[in-house]
Order: structure tokens, then C-alpha cells, then sequence
């Protein structure tokens, strides 16, 4: 599982606006699921974005669900 992504990454990605983006963020980081912080790179300074182990407990029960409902078991 991937642990964190570069913001413009991540809208590059999505193909989502930057204010979209921006605005899911600060929502998964009030709830303690990533951490959004700065990082100097080479290419000058980057916002970080990083999951919790909040937010990978979350993951994994969501994909978890999901195995299940694929496969007809009961959630």
C-alpha cells in the first residue's frame, strides 16, 4: 500500500481540481486518517501527504468488505 504521495501527485492522478483536492485532504486530516506536511525536495518545497495507521486500519477494512461482497460473503 502506498504510505504517502505528493499533493500535485495526487491531483494529477485524480484529475481533480486542486481546490477538490485540497478539500478532501484537510476533511481525511481533521479525522486523523493522513497527515499533510512540507518537505524540501530538489524541486523546492512539497506538500506531503501521508496515511495514518488510522487511516490504514480504515483501508484495510474497507478493502476487506469489499473481498467480501465480491465474493458473496456476508460483510
Amino acid at each position: 500500500m502506498l504510505k504517502k504521495a505528493i499533493f500535485s501527485d495526487i491531483v494529477r492522478y485524480t484529475g481533480q481540481p486542486k481546490s477538490s483536492v485540497y478539500q478532501s485532504l484537510q476533511i481525511l486530516e481533521d479525522e486523523g486518517l493522513v497527515m499533510v506536511r512540507y518537505a524540501i525536495t530538489f524541486k523546492g518545497p512539497r506538500k506531503v501527504i501521508e496515511i495514518t495507521s488510522k487511516g490504514e486500519y480504515l483501508v484495510e477494512r474497507l478493502l476487506e468488505l469489499a473481498s467480501r461482497l465480491r465474493t458473496g460473503g456476508v460483510a
